[in-house]
């Protein structure tokens, strides 16, 4: 029953230092992933907006919710003085993620006129740094800023809404580590398919969408999990057929960052992983991005707007190398859209998640550089309505209605094997 919902086979390798039962990262072949539950009860009676674990295997991190009194705050869990963060926007333009390094996180406001981050500390002492507000971009559309960190350093990464897609640039601006404000930004061409010192008519090839686009970040791959900073962009365009009919095209793009040296800007590589043209509009649900040592996943698929065509039958994994000369973009999974499927980082490899129709158990299995290993996928029983957030870190939090569950995953210690 619990193989079916797979479509391959790999193999996992993890490091020892999750929890009682689990491992996680390198160090040891992992043949098979489970869950064990760390906290059955995470902020009784408060709506959960988001989790950020603060290092590894321990008990610490920060919580985005809502109180019962209706009050958005940044808390500590399990013990630590909040933040109210009524004052500054709305659950929705708040962002809460895990840091690079352990023992951080970090807390980013995006909103229609502004934009603010927050480093976190020390979930124990509330210990933060708070950073300049910051007005929103000049110009003749808006902008969507965006977190990233390329090795350690902090980066805000501008996204514009609408843009020509032979000529879109992005702006990337590091974050002064004192003060959390934005020194000089530099641009990118991410109209470029290839990288600045490679002939395009040699081995690049042409963008597979033209003229004015809507441009949406869907996700980038976890802080301090591997070396690859890498953002997952899609691009949505429309035009009229040849039956004068409109269709719209959409184009998935990731940007990876990658370190110059000390001092010096990162450079840029845009990969393209998938195309479709569609006779409704639609959007890229699911779509997510994660890395392990030698390259990239993408998980991916359309939804169409509502009262539009029926959703495709499946969601796209794929695998694209990191040899940045090379447009390898292989599809090593189809999956059915109606198992969810999800990509979880576990140190610095990735597992799949995917939940049957009937929402009751969310499986896990292992994600191998072609495959995914289904010989002994790992389960959790859930309720139906129970909603799954990553909260970085190997762990995920379960949001139920009474509470939240915090989750850890990783290498069951029992068949791991260190030689």
């Amino acid at each position: 029953m619990r193989r079916s919902i797979f479509l391959a086979a790999a193999v996992l390798a993890c490091d020892p230092a999750v929890g009682p039962d689990l491992a996680l990262d390198m160090g040891h072949t992992c043949r098979a992933l489970d869950f064990e539950i760390e906290d059955n009860a995470v902020l009784p009676g408060w709506k959960i907006h988001s989790m950020a674990v603060e290092r590894t295997g321990s008990a610490g991190a920060w919580v985005l919710a809502t109180n019962p009194e209706g009050r958005l705050r940044l808390q500590p869990w399990p013990a630590g003085p909040g933040i109210e963060l009524d004052a500054f926007g709305v659950a929705g333009e708040f962002t809460l993620i895990p840091g690079p390094i352990e023992g951080q996180a970090w807390l980013v406001l995006d909103g229609e006129d502004r934009t603010q981050v927050w480093r976190l500390d020390d979930a124990a002492s509330g210990a933060t740094l708070l950073g300049p507000q910051l007005p929103a971009l000049a110009g003749p559309t808006a902008w969507r800023r965006r977190l990233v960190f390329v090795d350690q350093t902090a980066y805000l990464l501008a996204v514009p809404r609408l843009a020509d897609a032979s000529l879109i640039e992005l702006q990337l601006a590091p974050l002064d580590p004192e003060t959390l404000a934005p020194q000089a930004p530099i641009v990118l061409e991410f109209w470029r398919t290839c990288p600045e010192e490679q002939a395009l008519e040699d081995t690049c090839h042409t963008s597979l969408i033209t003229g004015e686009v809507a441009v949406e970040v869907l996700g980038s791959s976890e802080p301090g999990a591997t070396s690859v900073s890498a953002t997952l962009i899609a691009m949505y365009g429309s035009r009229l057929s040849e039956t004068n009919t409109a269709v719209y095209p959409t184009l998935l793009a990731s940007l990876e960052l990658v370190s110059a040296g000390p001092d010096q800007p990162p450079t840029m590589i845009r990969r393209d992983h998938l195309s479709w043209t569609a006779v409704g509009e639609v959007r890229v649900a699911p779509g997510q991005i994660a890395a392990d040592g030698s390259g990239l996943f993408v998980l991916a698929g359309l939804m169409p707007a509502p009262d539009a065509a029926p959703a495709p039958d499946y969601d796209y994994l794929i695998r694209a190398s990191r040899n940045a000369g090379a447009g390898d973009n292989l599809v090593i999974a189809t999956l059915p859209k109606p198992l969810d499927s999800r990509l979880l980082q576990l140190g610095g490899r990735v597992a799949l998640l995917q939940r049957p129709a009937d929402r009751k158990t969310v499986y896990i299995a292992p994600i191998g550089d072609l495959k995914v290993d289904t010989s002994q996928p790992g389960s959790l029983t859930l309720g139906s309505d129970a909603e799954l957030l990553m909260a970085g870190r190997g762990q995920l939090l379960v949001r139920e209605p009474a509470a939240g569950r915090r989750i850890v995953a990783g290498c069951t210690t029992s068949v791991s094997d260190s030689e």
